[in-house]
């Protein structure tokens, strides 16, 4: 599945590409708007998540619904936030419920397409955020924590410069 998956991402860049591919981009975007991309990312997440590991076949499998989950996420790149109902706010919970159970888990999930495609959505300051909040939960919360709670005379106040119209490259 991943293959396809992955297949359908680099036919969409190729499309996207040439403008006389117009409308089949515009079928495209429509085709993948609203919650099919979300339902169909849970949907192998879910299954990532529920097989046992016992041999190099269940392994191969888990990590196939992986790799689908980041062919899905690099093709949600390529609509607006807002067209792909419900998936900006799962992945932030993931990445929160990650987070949350970070000491019990004890296969670590690589989350660098949910962050890839959050940052590519211009949700940096919420992916920053997240990133200090797991750096922090490492030292617990009796820790000297200044170090995290810099202020703008010492990292500077310019604002970073959108980079929407850069290609990300999601791919596992």
């Amino acid at each position: 599945m991943a293959a396809l998956a992955k297949t359908s991402c680099c036919s969409w860049e190729l499309v996207e590409e040439e403008p006389e591919n117009e409308p089949c981009n515009e079928f495209l975007l429509e085709a993948f708007s609203g919650a099919a991309l979300t339902d169909v990312h849970s949907h192998f997440e879910r299954n990532a998540a529920d097989i046992v590991v016992l041999d190099r076949k269940g392994t191969k499998i888990r990590d196939d619904c992986y790799h689908t989950c980041a062919a899905i996420l690099r093709c949600a790149g390529r609509l607006p936030p807002k067209a792909v109902e419900g998936l900006a706010s799962h992945l932030s919970e993931k990445l929160a419920d990650l987070n949350a159970h970070f000491h019990d888990n004890t296969v670590l999930e690589n989350t660098t397409p949910h962050i890839a495609l959050l940052c590519l959505w211009e949700m940096t300051e919420d992916v920053a955020a997240s990133f200090s909040d797991s750096i922090k939960s490492v030292f617990g919360d009796d820790n000297d924590d200044t170090f995290l709670n810099l202020d703008d005379s010492t990292i500077g106040s310019s604002k970073r410069r959108s980079r929407r119209n850069t290609k990300v490259d999601l791919a596992v």
